[in-house]
């Protein structure tokens, strides 16, 4: 096992516990996974919510810029390529 695994397992564990976790992060994958609720910032809040709701490619593109290619996998996603930190759709 990874000690990004082991490190993922540990949140997942904490927040199925009832312990709120705050983590600033560029792994988009682990934070839609760990994560009840989203933030995506890129000078202002561009989203807020549930994965579900947010982890969708117009939020992806307004937060980082660039072309992204999301890839379904299961109940879960990946996300490839692309610039980061484009100008924020206004």
């Amino acid at each position: 096992m990874t000690t990004e695994q082991l490190i993922i397992g540990l949140l997942k564990e904490l927040r199925d516990g009832g312990t709120t976790i705050l983590q600033a992060t560029h792994d988009l994958e682990s934070a839609a996974e760990i994560s009840d609720q989203l933030c995506f910032v890129n000078r202002r809040v561009v989203a807020y919510g549930p994965p579900a709701e947010t982890f969708t490619p117009s939020i992806l593109h307004a937060t980082f810029g660039g072309e992204l290619l999301i890839v379904q996998a299961g109940d879960h996603s990946h996300v490839h390529g692309g610039g980061h930190h484009g100008p924020a759709e206004q």
